[in-house]
């Protein structure tokens, strides 16, 4: 199946999608429920795009996929591992990985070029960095 023909059959297929998913999860029908279905399927079927002329029916096929897909999804949000990222705190509350890796890496190469200095030169200079 080429990119035409798919854009031709996937309005129909999201439609269905959308009022098959509406009948079996109605409390889900205002948060986007039915559409995240529609997409996953079509994305699905999408990808199985050169195998699909071996179905007898394409529809048929969209309808498992988006009722099994629909399912899973109400599983998960039953089970309690539906967890939202706006609950995490921002990762900006201090430096980076990279940051404190350049930061140690830099300590480092500060004591090993102390070290290598006569002894008369280091105790004024760490006293100073202290």
């Amino acid at each position: 199946m080429n990119r035409k023909e798919f854009e031709a059959i996937a309005p129909s297929i999201r439609e269905s999608i959308i009022r098959m998913t509406r009948r079996l999860a109605p409390d889900n029908t205002d948060t986007g429920f039915p559409d995240d279905v529609a997409q996953d399927t079509l994305l699905k079927l999408w990808t199985q795009r050169d195998r699909l002329d071996s179905y007898r029916s394409i529809e048929a096929l969209a309808m498992t996929i988006a009722r099994n897909r629909a399912i899973d999804l109400l599983r998960s949000e039953k089970s309690g591992y539906h967890v939202s990222l706006d609950d995490y705190d921002s990762p900006d509350s201090g430096p980076s990985p990279d940051e404190s890796l350049e930061a140690t890496e830099a300590e480092n190469r500060l004591t090993h070029i102390m070290a290598s200095l006569p002894s008369a030169q280091q105790a004024p200079r760490q006293t100073h960095l202290k």
